[in-house]
């Protein structure tokens, strides 16, 4: 996961899960994400059918939607931890999803 926040933010600020697209990567949504960070944490997963994954002959990529879901869902259930490690503050009661393919 690679979590993005505007510098000095002194307030929980709202929650923006970004998902890249199949077969994209966490480094080609980097401009994106620090763009889309603007007031708000964005936090963006690397996803199993990732290009960057070095295992990804083996992916049976028919199975994977079900595996991005939970790389979504995760860091919602570890915001504490995240806070904890990043600094960053979330603000849970404003939470939106994107993606990009």
């Amino acid at each position: 996961y690679r979590v993005v926040w505007p510098d000095g933010a002194k307030r929980p600020l709202p929650v923006l899960l970004l998902s890249h697209g199949a077969n994209g990567t966490l480094d080609g949504l980097a401009n994106l994400q620090r763009g889309l960070a603007r007031g708000r944490v964005v936090i963006a997963p690397q996803h199993v059918d990732s290009e960057a994954n070095p295992d990804l002959a083996k992916v049976d990529r028919t199975t994977t939607f079900p595996l991005r879901i939970e790389d979504m869902r995760l860091p919602l259930e570890n915001a504490a931890k995240i806070e904890t490690l990043t600094g960053a503050r979330l603000d849970m009661r404003r939470i939106a999803a994107g993606a990009h393919s």
